[in-house]
């Protein structure tokens, strides 16, 4: 089994859309959730091999050595020296770890800085994986199947079976974090980040363009209710819609 965690450290600010750069680093919450999930899988399975995978400055790498000293097997980092949008990080995690033969991708539901929720669907988009977002468990069945929890609102909790290779959005509050042993931050001293640096104008995975569909001419439905009802339905059975 095969997990990528993807994680992201951001300011430690009450108002991190425009934050304060001399505030100190943490992780993202959700992110934490995300790894611990991957733990709990290798927990009953140990041959389960767990990569993280980070954006952003290289004084990034000290935080999420926590990862690895709870039981995280690498770490990589993809420099940048500029704030990157969720979709172009998700193009960029596709192009550098589409090869891997991941099972399970685990991100948080969320990034605290910019409450964006976008990261997570756009990379199970560019890898064709079917996902869950807003997760407060999972349950690896067997190789072929993840049971997921997901919390509705008014405390209706629904489970689904997603196929695997999947992608997962954790949210908070499903588990409780685990702290790092000693013999994790043993083990996490012989275990060096992987820096990608990014070229910004060569790596045309920076650019990500959106191409609209060309526009198509509405049509006003004018006379009585009865002639726009039926106007309606003769439009929508000719179209195969009725």
């Amino acid at each position: 089994m095969k997990i990528l965690v993807c994680m992201k450290v951001i300011y430690d600010g009450k108002d991190n859309a425009f934050p304060d750069y001399d505030l100190p680093l943490r992780i993202n919450r959700f992110d934490e959730y995300a790894l611990e999930e991957a733990l709990v899988i290798k927990d009953k399975f140990p041959d389960t091999a767990i990569d993280v995978v980070t954006f952003g400055y290289s004084n990034s790498v000290g935080l999420l050595k926590k990862a690895l000293e709870r039981g995280a097997d690498s770490l990589t980092l993809i420099e940048s020296q500029e704030e990157l949008t969720p979709v172009v990080c998700a193009k960029l995690v596709y192009s550098h770890f589409k090869d891997r033969g991941y099972d399970i991708i685990f991100t948080g539901a969320m990034a605290e800085d910019f409450m964006s929720s976008s990261f997570g669907p756009a990379l199970a988009g560019f890898f064709s994986f079917p996902f869950a977002v807003a997760a407060v468990s999972c349950e690896l069945v067997n190789d072929k199947r993840l049971l997921v929890r997901c919390e509705l609102e008014d405390g209706i909790a629904v489970t689904y079976s997603i196929k695997l290779p999947c992608l997962v959005t954790m949210q908070s509050g499903g588990r409780e974090i685990r702290y790092p042993t000693l013999t994790g931050k043993l083990n996490a001293r012989g275990k060096e980040a992987f820096v990608v640096k990014l070229d910004q104008k060569k790596d045309k995975s920076l650019s990500y363009e959106y191409k609209r569909k060309k526009a198509v001419k509405g049509i006003l439905i004018e006379g009585s209710l009865d002639e726009r009802c039926e106007y309606l339905y003769n439009e929508l059975h000719k179209r195969g819609l009725l």
